[in-house]
């Protein structure tokens, strides 16, 4: 839903939210999201427009900071074999079949 929101597609995540409190019997307020009518059938105005522009806003860097933290350079050191299991056996079993 936080993608559907940041994608600004604010009505099908209220969708969303809407069926799973349905199945799990729970009355939800008529507004959910930020970009949806109020209560009295009203526009929200617009320091909630920019409220929910500035939380998207936030999620889009956010989501940007993760896939340039992703994409940069790892340093990796002997320790890393060591913390996945499978890496670790096939390491001790090439040290061993080298040794020999």
């Amino acid at each position: 839903m936080v993608w559907l929101c940041a994608n600004n597609r604010v009505d099908e995540a209220e969708k969303i939210i809407r069926n799973a409190a349905k199945l799990n019997n729970i009355t939800m307020p008529d507004k959910i999201l930020a970009g949806s009518d109020t209560a009295d059938g009203e526009k929200a105005d617009e320091a909630d427009k920019k409220k929910g522009s500035k939380l998207m806003e936030k999620l889009r860097n956010l989501r940007k900071k993760k896939e340039k933290k992703e994409e940069g350079d790892a340093r990796y050191t002997i320790i890393d074999i060591f913390r996945n299991r499978h890496l670790t056996i096939n390491t001790l079993c090439m040290a061993f079949c080298w040794s020999v």
